[in-house]
């Protein structure tokens, strides 16, 4: 590690001739015998040099770190490795002494490779051991004749050549990627063609500001360990200059524009934007290099959040029976649990001719007159009085108790004109005596053919008609395969008004076009690109929905009372994700079917076209459904195996039944 400073070069070495150092620190006698070159398979000579009085000065040395000395020296190794524990390769040096030779680890190239002063090379092999001269002048071999008569010098073994200790100095990590900010000011980008003027756009623009920075500041505590998920002001204003351009780009119709704008006000409201979903957008939109995300992406199997852990579907479908909820104590919030009599009937139906048919707008509130049948006393066919209907189609978020902000439709202010316009106005009937009225109510017939009926989840779309709000589309999957057994389009009973295609999915041409169920006297396929078939009235479609349903089946939905009221149904066995993901503050109140599934599933429905314009789809809805009840069965088996419940089979076998004792629980 440390080289000799030659304080002991003349003193004798203690061990004489007997040193086997091969850098001693003492003196040593110059030997007079002549070298020898030997063959020995278990030992390797290297050829001698005599050390001269007068040194010649130093030779130059070569760079050891190269490639080139580097794969040399590699070379060199290889051939002269002898097979077995063999003592280290010697080479002697007719011009160093100990005083100025340097350390084994510092050995001159051309000693590292086999190469003495004199112009020859050693080349070891197993056999023998060789001295090759190399190509030289006659006056170069003639001093290697004679420095071979002189007396040999000490020899000393040499380490391979070092390799090289300088380090690279390593480079500083990369700096993450953050998106830079725009820090022009808070004024709307100029665009090829703008929906509306300057001064609308601005007005827009600060208030989504103001929402973002808001959702900014509620998540400063949620995100205090990581500031990178915190905007700062300038980004903040980027991020609200970003959102308007795109709508603004996107949709260069007032209207749309002011809908998907308000859209995206509500989008940052405390009720949809939690902690989780700022982490995905500031990371999506701000901590995401565009340049590199197509690299960096690995597709992954999506995860099942919906999965139960069973083994079988007959092991879900019975734990599901386990989650049946009586709704004898949910009568009052719109589940009908027995079908009104006639005499209730009877007093509807005089009530509404003594009114006149007068509504109050299920939209607007406006009241107005409706002609059921197009019995206008006028004459003129007219179906609603009153002119065109103008509201909002979104409702103002309420928070504790009171409303409070913008209509999520158009972010206009509560009091404000509404952003749509409709040719007439709505209304919607909730008395069951009015409902039967129109179609009376009927419970799920037995069926004695033998056929099991699994566990159905379903869904219905509703329009607005002369009768009030009537059903227009039934979906029906089977349950847990999300099997499609029904879908099919409604004709309702009254004369349309309105499809509400925003929510029911269904518009003017679908309805115009759709064949009569069966038409081809078979079946109808409900595959891909396959259109929807229309049947003649809703009882229709409840006879269609009873083929599949008997009164122990377990009917699934989502406002369950809705769909069954829709089709005029009483069913004893009904499982409903209102009652089993409850609000906190209870009935009436109830969670969205689209935030329980983004929630519970991490899936985004009813965004078909970003702005939800195109409506929901019921199947989509119905699977939504479907998923949201098997995640309720998994943790409910997970309370039944923590008490002691266990497997038999396919059949569920209660605690007591571990000792002996008889029972259990199957569909």
């Amino acid at each position: 590690m440390f080289s000799s400073r030659g304080l002991f070069k003349d003193v004798p070495c203690p061990s004489k001739h007997e040193c086997t150092l091969p850098n001693c620190l003492f003196k040593h006698e110059e030997a007079s015998a002549e070298p020898k070159v030997t063959s020995d398979k278990s030992q390797v000579h290297n050829s001698t040099a005599v050390r001269s009085s007068e040194s010649p000065p130093p030779a130059k040395r070569r760079r050891l770190d190269t490639p080139e000395a580097i794969r040399q020296n590699d070379t060199y190794i290889r051939q002269t490795t002898i097979q077995g524990k063999q003592p280290p390769q010697k080479v002697t040096a007719n011009v160093l002494s100990h005083d100025s030779q340097p350390s084994s680890q510092q050995a001159p190239a051309y000693l590292a490779h086999g190469f003495s002063i004199n112009g020859s090379s050693t080349i070891a092999s197993e056999k023998s051991s060789t001295t090759i001269r190399t190509p030289a002048s006659s006056a170069r071999a003639n001093r290697s004749d004679t420095a071979a008569k002189q007396p040999a010098s000490v020899t000393r073994a040499v380490s391979p050549p070092p390799t090289s200790r300088t380090q690279k100095a390593s480079s500083p990590p990369p700096k993450p990627y953050r998106k830079p900010a725009d820090k022009r000011g808070l004024n709307p980008r100029q665009i090829e063609q703008s929906p509306v003027k300057f001064e609308t756009r601005h007005a827009y623009l600060k208030k989504l500001h103001k929402q973002i920075e808001d959702a900014n500041n509620r998540h400063r505590k949620d995100f205090s360990t990581q500031p990178e998920l915190i905007l700062s002001k300038e980004e903040l204003e980027t991020q609200a200059l970003d959102d308007e351009e795109r709508i603004a780009n996107a949709y260069p119709n007032p209207d749309t524009y002011k809908n998907n704008l308000a859209h995206r006000l509500a989008f940052y409201t405390p009720k949809k934007m939690t902690a989780a979903i700022w982490k995905d957008t500031i990371t999506t939109t701000w901590l995401t290099n565009p340049n590199l995300a197509t690299l960096t992406f690995t597709p992954q199997k999506p995860i099942d959040k919906a999965a139960t852990g069973l083994s079988t579907e007959a092991q879900e479908v019975t734990v599901l029976k386990h989650l049946r909820t009586g709704l004898h104590q949910h009568a009052k919030h719109g589940y009908i649990i027995k079908a009104p009599d006639e005499k209730a009937i009877s007093a509807v139906r005089a009530l509404q001719k003594s009114n006149g048919h007068n509504e109050t707008c299920d939209r607007c509130g406006t009241r107005f007159q409706v002609f059921p049948g197009r019995s206008d006393p006028s004459g003129q066919g007219r179906l609603t009085t009153k002119g065109p209907c103008r509201y909002h189609w979104g409702r103002i978020p309420r928070y504790n108790g009171a409303t409070r902000g913008n209509f999520p439709c158009c972010g206009s202010d509560a009091g404000t004109e509404g952003c749509q316009l409709a040719d007439h106005h709505v209304f919607k009937v909730s008395d069951a005596a009015r409902l039967a009225s129109l179609l009376q109510f009927k419970e799920t017939p037995h069926h004695n053919d033998g056929r099991i009926r699994g566990p159905i989840v379903f869904d219905c779309e509703m329009s607005y008609t002369s009768r009030g709000l009537e059903l227009i589309r039934l979906t029906a999957l089977s349950w847990p395969t999300h099997t499609t057994v029904l879908d099919i389009l409604v004709r309702p009973i009254g004369e349309i008004l309105d499809f509400n295609t925003r929510f029911s999915g269904v518009n003017a041409d679908m309805y115009l076009s759709a064949p009569d169920y069966g038409h081809e006297g078979k079946p109808p396929k409900y595959g891909p690109g396959e259109p929807l078939q229309i049947v003649a009235s809703p009882a229709a479609a409840r006879d269609l929905l009873f083929d599949h349903l008997d009164p122990d089946t377990p009917l699934l939905g989502h406002a369950i009372d809705n769909d069954l009221n829709a089709c005029r149904i009483i069913h004893p066995f009904v499982i409903d994700t209102v009652l089993l993901y409850p609000h906190p503050k209870g009935l009436p109140i109830r969670y969205k079917l689209r935030d329980l599934a983004r929630v519970h599933l991490d899936r985004r429905i009813q965004e078909n076209s970003g702005d939800g314009s195109e409506g929901h789809d019921s199947k989509e809805d119905s699977a939504a459904t479907g998923d949201l009840v098997r995640k309720k069965v998994g943790q409910k088996w997970e309370e039944l195996k923590r008490s002691g419940w266990w497997w038999k089979g396919e059949m569920l076998m209660p605690p007591g039944a571990a000792k002996g004792l008889k029972g259990g629980s199957s569909l």
